[in-house]
């Protein structure tokens, strides 16, 4: 990229030079070529015939033979200096010399290897004149005048759009899917299933959904549910939980996985479902601002694993008992109360501040009668 913006920077700054009075520089070396802090080429030394001629200037041996390495053939053969100043075509061998400089071990393509020889055809007559390059140049970078800054500016800005756009695309991952099972998504990591020794699951349900649901709209119901769960995922963002899934009008959370949190996830989950209970009683249904909504929770403590499952809708999944359990708890549970088992109730003793009340025994599908709270 540097390289081919230098011989395009020194291709525009000849061709203007032949365009100009000067009619030609006479004198282009890698010296008289300078990099200024746009990384553009600067041309020097041109305009100045008679002082680089001087027959007085010590002009050292070494000096000498230098300047003939810059110097069309036909000219070494004159073997007088003071002529060479006046032929452009010294500036298109001298070209020659400096692409070759610069792309030296390089591969070429056959269009640059023709445009590289021809600067150094024998007879004058034979070589391209700077606009002819030009215009070569430009085809084969395919219309692109943009220097070397230019070109990484773009490229930055790109760079900088594509940022934009995966930080997107990581927020919607994050939201389908842990963080740190997400990551490992990425990386290519496997995507084992995990066992966690203690969770607190958290489901609820809105009580009489479905009649609701039977006297409004589809668009009305999900408006209401999208209005609902705005508020819930607004309320559960402020603690140490992960929104499992919602389906329907159900709503299940879990805290404790996928990173654990010791003892904290009875205690996280309980605040968060009083939260929610709160946030509910001042709830207003869009199409029926009378109607008042009602929320059934239930929450369970145990052990369960989790993991994600499916390839192409890849979904992070509870398994367990547990689950099952808390889930029996919603569905025994009463309109605008928390249903505990006495394992949460165990796993918040050690917390003050919850009221829990003894329920007493009810019977729960597959496990007979447990006493709830």
């Amino acid at each position: 990229m540097f390289k081919n913006s230098f011989v395009s920077d020194i291709v525009e700054g000849m061709a203007y030079l032949h365009h100009s009075p000067l009619k030609s520089h006479g004198n282009l070396k890698s010296s008289n070529c300078l990099v200024d802090s746009r990384w553009m080429i600067k041309i020097t030394g041109h305009g100045m015939k008679s002082f680089q001629s001087d027959p007085q200037k010590d002009t050292s041996e070494y000096e000498i033979y230098r300047d003939m390495l810059w110097t069309a053939p036909e000219l070494l053969r004159l073997g007088r200096r003071v002529q060479l100043w006046h032929h452009s075509t010294r500036d298109h061998s001298s070209f020659f010399t400096f692409l070759h400089r610069i792309i030296a071990n390089e591969k070429l393509n056959e269009e640059v290897h023709r445009l590289a020889s021809n600067c150094w055809a024998e007879q004058p007559g034979d070589r391209r004149n700077f606009e002819d390059i030009k215009r070569q140049r430009r085809k084969l970078n395919r219309g692109r005048q943009r220097n070397i800054v230019d070109t990484m500016i773009s490229k930055l800005e790109k760079t900088s759009e594509l940022i934009e756009e995966k930080k997107k695309t990581d927020t919607l991952l994050y939201r389908m899917l842990p963080r740190t099972v997400a990551e490992n998504l990425k990386t290519g990591k496997s995507l084992e299933a995990e066992l966690y020794d203690s969770a607190t699951i958290y489901f609820s349900d809105i009580v009489g959904f479905t009649a609701l649901s039977s006297e409004s709209s589809p668009m009305e119901v999900v408006q209401l549910l999208n209005d609902l769960y705005t508020m819930f995922d607004s309320i559960i963002a402020k603690y140490d939980v992960y929104k499992v899934e919602t389906i329907g009008d159900a709503y299940m959370v879990a805290s404790g996985l996928p990173v654990r949190n010791g003892e904290r996830h009875a205690r996280e989950v309980a605040c968060m479902a009083l939260d929610l209970l709160h946030a509910i009683s001042e709830f207003k249904v869009h199409n029926k601002p009378e109607y008042r909504m009602k929320l059934r929770i239930g929450l369970h403590t145990g052990p369960c694993a989790a993991g994600v499952v499916g390839q192409t809708m890849p979904r992070y999944c509870l398994f367990g008992d547990t689950v099952n359990t808390a889930s029996r708890m919603e569905s025994t549970g009463e309109a605008l109360k928390i249903h505990i088992s006495h394992q949460t109730k165990d796993a918040l003793a050690i917390f003050p501040g919850f009221l829990m009340k003894c329920r007493g025994e009810i019977s729960v599908k597959g496990k007979g009668n447990i006493t709830t709270y």
